[in-house]
């Protein structure tokens, strides 16, 4: 029995190391579909559709460069795939392909190799997972072969194991970046790094990342949108950014070290956020560019941060609006607010912003355990009212009965008057059913 276990063992280690490379000579090789570019007359697209599930322990090797020199290829794809390993390597029989388009591969590998030329645009969508994006797989920084520009990249629908150091490298002739609906769970230091100064765009919208370490995306480019994703662990500089406008709008984050976003822009729009904890200097390194800088922090939800974890980079130059966004109210978490605490001499516009927000005008709410919910200046009489020795809900209740704004008065008596005559229509309804 065990020697009937051990030998279903070796057959399987032997069929996982197995891999067959495939040879494309003509169009009438089995597999490769060949039809009339529409969009480049007198070219060629090429599909390769993989073997059925009957290969799937074997690796598919498939040198992207190692093409027949009669076909003029425009767009190669590939697709319906199990395991499929991509080469590369920099080459002499570098073919000017538009688009490489990969598709639905369940096991995606990229050859490491020591120089990479990329086809113009690289699409993957629907790929179940990566393991990793080795260094250099996307990089022209070494590769000297006329036409070797990669201008468009995109993930979509994509789960990646790990980004490694100086796996995408993209420079001045990228034009766009895309991550849409993936899933990574480690970004390494430099994973990412983006230098298209003028007319780029680059986006990672609705996705997932576990952790991103110190300068794990780096950009410099026109525009930089981060957009309904999710990020357990920013480290320090993890986001860092010398762009035209930057737009970090509805994200969840988890922990935000000092510095995470590391931001020179010309504005910054930091709209509907969920920040679960904020480190001291959270934003302190997001300012301008050059000139005015505009920064807009609108709508978020705060849930814990430390001492001086609100404020952006100072000086004069900065017009900031920071409005509509809710605290969860904590003596640990949010009583420093309240304590007129002071930077410094020197930091006289940190001081000024601190009490800015705290302004009724700007609309800044302090949400408590006790469903209150109270102006963010609130927070200023937090210790003089006990609340930090007693943090009982009932407590809190109570200090929010008391509260003297008349402002906050009039919504915690609107709610009320709101959940009263919620109940009576109820009662009345029920009453109107058992009649019927």
């Amino acid at each position: 029995m065990k020697v009937d276990v051990l030998v279903l063992l070796c057959i399987s280690y032997l069929k996982s190391c197995l891999s067959f490379k495939v040879q494309f000579r003509s169009c009438e090789e089995k597999g490769f579909q060949c039809v009339d570019s529409v969009s480049h007359s007198g070219r060629q697209d090429v599909t390769y559709e993989c073997p059925s599930d009957d290969l799937k322990d074997i690796t598919l090797d498939f040198w992207i460069w190692d093409l027949p020199p009669n076909i003029d290829i425009d767009k190669l794809t590939i697709k319906n795939c199990h395991t499929l390993r991509l080469r590369f390597g920099c080459t002499e029989l570098y073919r000017n392909i538009t688009i490489l388009y990969v598709h639905h591969v369940v096991n995606l590998r990229i050859f490491e190799d020591d120089t990479s030329c990329n086809p113009t645009a690289v699409i993957f969508e629907h790929v179940d997972f990566i393991r990793s994006i080795p260094k250099r797989s996307f990089s022209q920084a070494r590769c000297h072969e006329q036409h070797c520009g990669l201008k468009q990249l995109v993930f979509e629908n994509v789960k990646i194991g790990v980004i490694e150091t100086n796996a995408i490298e993209l420079s001045d002739s990228v034009q766009l970046f895309r991550i849409t609906n993936t899933m990574i769970d480690l970004i390494e230091a430099a994973g990412i790094r983006i230098s298209a100064r003028k007319f780029a765009s680059v986006y990672i919208l609705n996705s997932a990342m576990d952790n991103v370490e110190a300068l794990g995306v780096q950009v410099d480019a026109s525009k930089f949108v981060i957009a309904d994703t999710s990020i357990d662990d920013l480290s320090f500089a993890g986001i860092s950014a010398s762009v035209r406008t930057f737009e970090f709008t509805s994200n969840s984050i988890g922990n935000s070290s000092s510095g995470a976003l590391a931001i020179s822009a010309e504005s910054v729009d930091v709209l509907r956020n969920k920040f679960q904890y904020l480190q001291s200097g959270a934003f302190n390194k997001i300012g301008p560019r050059q000139g005015i800088f505009r920064f807009n922090f609108l709508g978020n939800y705060v849930r814990y941060v430390d001492v001086g974890g609100l404020h952006p980079q100072d000086g004069s130059r900065v017009h900031t609006t920071y409005a509509n966004n809710s605290f969860y109210c904590t003596c640990e978490g949010l009583s420093w607010l309240g304590c007129n605490t002071s930077f410094g001499v020197g930091y006289e516009p940190i001081n000024d912003f601190y009490k800015h927000i705290l302004e009724k005008a700007n609309n800044n709410t302090c949400i408590f355990d006790s469903d209150c919910i109270l102006p963010l200046g609130a927070v200023q009489k937090i210790a003089p009212n006990g609340i930090c020795q007693t943090s009982t809900i009932y407590d809190q209740s109570r200090f929010c009965d008391n509260y003297d704004d008349s402002s906050s008065a009039r919504l915690t008596n609107s709610l009320r008057l709101a959940f009263s005559c919620f109940a009576v229509l109820i009662y009345y309804n029920f009453q109107y059913l058992c009649i019927l």
